[in-house]
């Protein structure tokens, strides 16, 4: 149940990109699972805390050099 004050984990989708435009609103579920990808997620809140906003990840500010140096430590 989603409440005032209750912890939720919800993520939304931006619906108006390549992937996502187009379906009907019936096949929202299936375009989410089967179409949507990392760069169509707007929104994520964990806990009530968001994690991604506007597309942006709050808490790695950047996400590309985190990546990078997480693949040079396993090859090291």
């Amino acid at each position: 149940t989603i409440a005032t004050g209750a912890p939720a984990d919800l993520t939304t989708l931006a619906l108006d990109t390549v992937r996502t435009a187009g379906p009907p609103p019936r096949l929202g579920a299936e375009t989410a699972v089967f179409a949507a990808t990392a760069a169509d997620v707007r929104h994520t809140v964990v806990a009530g805390r968001h994690i991604v906003r506007d597309g942006a990840h709050t808490l790695v500010p950047d996400v590309p050099r985190a990546l990078a140096d997480a693949v040079r430590a396993l090859h090291s």
